[in-house]
C-alpha cells in the first residue's frame, strides 16, 4: 500500500512511542561525544555521548557488531566496560542489557548523558588501537549510536594526550577546532576512521581536489617518492570515471611488525602494512597495489553500492551476492591502474593472467560454491576459514576479477572495440553512484549488455553456477591460446594431496585436498606429520623426499593423532595443478589486434 512520505515518518514516531523507544523531537540537535585517551598505555578510550530532544520512556544505546566492508560479527560490544547513564541533571538513570549489544537507558525528560570505557588493544583496519604512539579508532568499534536515531548528526571531541598534535581523518572539522570532528549522520561517522598522535602528514593536490597520506609508525619511507606516485594512481583511477566522488581524501597508512591489508571508506582508505613497505629501495612495491586496490574502493563500492549495502543495520549481517563485484572488480582494476601507468609491462601483466587462470583451474571449491554463494556467505566461509574450506569455497576477489577480465574482453570484441567495462563502470557511477540508488545484479547486467549490443546471460552463468566454465573463447577475443606448459608434470614431485604447516615446533596438515591420494591414504587435517617412509621430517615442504618417487609408488606415512602413532599407506598420484601460458595466435585479426591493444594499453600487442 503506498503511503506518502510524510504519512509514513509520522507513523514511524506513532510506533516509537508506542514501544518505549526514544523518537526524535521536532529538531534534533547533534549527539554530541567526547573521547578521551588520559591515559594511552590502559589501551582504554573514554567514552561520552550527550543525547537530547529524546521522546518515549527509554532509550536504547547500541554497539555496532560489524564494520562495513569487512563481512564478519566482530562482536565490538565485547570491548565496552563501565556503562553509566545520567539525566540533564546529572542523576543516574536505570539502565539494563537487553541484548549483547544494547544498553537500555529509561529516560527521565528529554536529554541523557552516556559514559563508557573501550579496551582497543588491536592493530587492524577494521578495529581500534591505542597506545603511547598513537590512536587509530575506528567509530564503529568505539561510538555507540541509538536506536531510531542513525540520521542524527554527531559532532565528537577528541582529548588526545597534549604531547599529540595531529589529526588524519574523512571528517571536516568545526572553524578553528581541528580536534573536534562533525559528521551529518551515523552513517558517515562510522565511515571516516580517525587516527592520531604525531603521524607525518603529506599533502598533494589531483585536479584540484586536496589529498593527504598520513603515515604513522616507526619505518623507512622517501616523502618524494611517496609523492611522485600516489598521486599517479589518483590520477589514472579518475580518468575512468571523470570526476571525484569526495571534497577530500586521506589514506591512512598504519606501519607495524607485520602486514595486515586495508579497508575502503568514503573519502578516506586504511592501510595497515610492514614497517618497510615503503622503504625506498624497493620502490613501494609491496605498497602500491594495496593503495591502487583500497583508493578504487572509492567509487566501486563507496559510491556505486551493491544491493543491500547502504543503508546499513548495524545489528546484524547485511548479505548481498554481489562481493565479486565488489571486491574482485576493484582487484581487476588495481592491476589495470598499473598496467596503464606502465608500472606492468603487458608481457608481466599476461603472466599473472596465466598464475591466476592456473589458480582457479586447480581449485576444487569452485566446482562446489558459485561466486554469488561465496558473496552470500561471506559471513560463514571467507572470512572464518577451517581446514575443509580449500575443498568447497572460491575467492570472490581473484574469482571476480577474472571474471572482469572475461567481460571486459566481451564488451570490446561484439562492440568493436569501440567499448569497454570502464564504460559499464562510468556509467554505473553517473546512473547510480551519484543519485545514491543501490545496483543489483540485474542492473549491473544490463548495463553491461546495454555497451556489449547483445545477451551476457551465458557469460554470467560464471557467477551464478558451478559448471566448468571455458575461458578460451573470451581470451580469443583478444587474440590468445590458453595453453599449458606440458613440461612442469615431468618435473614436479609427485603429488600428495596435503598442505603442511608448522604448528609448537610440529609439522602438522593443515588441509587435505577431496579426492587427493592424501585423503584416500586416511591422511587428517590436525594429523602431526613424522616421517614418511622412515625419512623424519623437519620441514613443511616434502618435494625434496617426494623428488624420489613416481607418481603410483606408495609411501608409508607415519602420524601422531590425537596422541596416537599411525602408519598410513599412500599411492602417490600426478598433481592435478597445471601451468599456463597464453600464447598470441597466428595472424590475428584486425578486431583480435583492436581488443588486444585496448585491453593492455599497448600500441604493439606482445608477441
Amino acid at each position: 500500500m503506498f503511503r506518502s512520505k510524510t504519512v509514513r515518518a509520522l507513523l514511524g514516531v506513532a510506533a516509537l512511542m508506542l514501544t518505549g523507544h526514544a523518537a526524535l523531537g521536532a529538531k534534533p540537535q547533534p549527539i554530541r561525544c567526547v573521547i578521551g585517551m588520559p591515559d594511552p598505555n590502559t589501551h582504554l578510550f573514554h567514552v561520552e555521548l550527550q543525547v537530547s530532544g529524546l521522546r518515549g520512556r527509554y532509550a536504547d544505546f547500541k554497539m555496532p557488531v560489524w564494520i562495513p566492508g569487512s563481512y564478519l560479527v566482530r562482536e565490538f560490544e565485547r570491548n565496552v566496560e563501565g556503562f553509566t547513564a545520567v539525566d540533564a541533571n546529572g542523576k543516574p538513570l536505570p539502565w539494563k542489557k537487553v541484548r549483547k549489544n544494547t544498553w537500555r537507558v529509561r529516560l527521565n525528560g528529554g536529554t541523557v548523558q552516556v559514559r563508557y570505557r573501550v579496551y582497543a588493544f588491536e592493530l587492524s583496519v577494521r578495529t581500534s588501537y591505542l597506545d603511547a604512539e598513537r590512536a587509530f579508532l575506528n567509530p564503529s568499534s568505539v561510538v555507540m549510536f541509538v536506536e531510531g536515531q542513525l540520521q542524527r548528526p554527531y559532532e565528537v571531541r577528541l582529548e588526545p594526550p597534549a604531547d599529540w598534535h595531529a589529526v588524519s581523518t574523512g571528517l571536516d572539522s568545526l572553524p578553528g577546532k581541528p580536534f573536534t570532528r562533525v559528521a551529518r549522520d551515523y552513517d558517515e561517522l562510522v565511515d571516516c576512521p580517525i587516527l592520531l598522535g604525531n603521524q607525518t602528514r603529506l599533502f598533494f593536490h589531483v585536479r584540484g581536489v586536496p589529498h593527504e597520506l598520513a603515515i604513522s609508525g616507526r619505518g623507512p619511507f622517501c616523502p618524494d617518492s611517496l609523492l611522485a606516485r600516489v598521486p599517479q594512481i589518483v590520477e589514472e583511477s579518475v580518468k575512468i570515471f571523470g570526476d571525484f566522488p569526495y571534497k577530500r581524501y586521506v589514506f591512512l597508512t598504519l606501519l607495524s611488525d607485520k602486514g595486515g591489508g586495508g579497508l575502503e571508506h568514503r573519502n578516506s582508505c586504511a592501510l595497515l602494512v610492514n614497517r618497510f613497505a615503503l622503504a625506498p629501495k624497493d620502490r613501494l612495491r609491496p605498497f602500491l597495489p594495496l593503495v591502487s586496490h583500497e583508493f578504487f574502493h572509492v567509487w566501486n563500492v563507496k559510491a556505486i553500492r551493491p544491493e543491500p549495502l547502504g543503508p546499513f543495520d548495524y545489528d546484524r549481517e547485511n548479505y548481498t551476492t554481489l562481493l565479486w563485484l565488489a571486491e574482485g572488480f576493484t582487484t581487476y582494476y588495481s592491476g589495470q591502474v598499473r598496467l596503464r601507468l606502465g608500472w606492468t609491462k603487458p608481457d608481466a601483466y599476461l603472466r599473472g593472467l596465466a598464475r591466476q587462470i592456473a589458480d582457479y583451474k586447480a581449485n576444487p571449491g569452485r566446482f562446489v560454491q558459485s561466486l554469488e554463494m561465496a558473496s552470500y556467505d561471506a559471513w560463514i566461509k571467507y572470512y572464518r576459514p577451517d581446514e575443509n574450506s580449500p575443498n568447497v569455497t572460491q575467492s570472490y576477489y581473484s574469482g571476480g576479477a577474472l571474471f572482469a577480465t572475461l567481460l571486459d574482453l566481451t564488451i570490446r570484441h561484439y562492440s568493436g572495440g569501440s567499448h569497454s567495462l570502464d564504460d559499464v563502470m562510468r556509467a554505473l557511477y553517473e546512473r547510480f553512484g551519484k543519485s545514491g540508488r543501490n545496483v543489483t545484479e540485474r542492473d549491473f547486467q544490463k548495463m553491461c549488455e546495454h555497451f556489449a549490443g547483445r545477451s551476457l546471460d551465458s557469460l554470467f552463468t560464471f557467477v551464478r553456477t558451478t559448471s566448468d566454465f571455458d575461458l578460451r573463447p573470451y581470451l580469443a577475443f583478444a587474440g590468445f591460446e590458453l595453453q599449458a606448459d606440458t613440461t612442469i608434470g615431468r618435473n614436479a614431485a609427485p603429488f600428495l594431496g596435503a598442505t603442511l604447516g608448522v604448528q609448537d615446533g610440529r609439522i602438522v596438515v593443515r588441509s587435505v585436498r577431496r579426492a587427493s591420494p592424501a585423503e584416500r591414504g586416511g591422511l587428517y587435517a590436525r594429523d602431526e606429520l613424522l616421517a614418511v617412509d622412515g625419512y623424519r621430517i623437519r620441514s613443511p615442504s616434502l618435494n625434496r623426499i617426494l623428488q624420489n618417487y613416481q607418481p603410483g609408488d606408495t609411501v608409508k606415512v607415519l602420524v601422531s593423532r590425537q596422541g596416537i602413532v599411525h602408519e598410513l599407506k599412500v599411492v602417490l598420484g600426478r598433481s592435478p595443478r597445471k601451468k599456463f601460458k597464453l600464447v598470441r595466435v597466428k595472424n590475428p585479426t584486425p578486431l583480435q589486434e583492436t581488443v588486444c591493444k585496448g585491453w593492455l594499453h599497448c600500441e604493439e600487442c606482445p608477441k
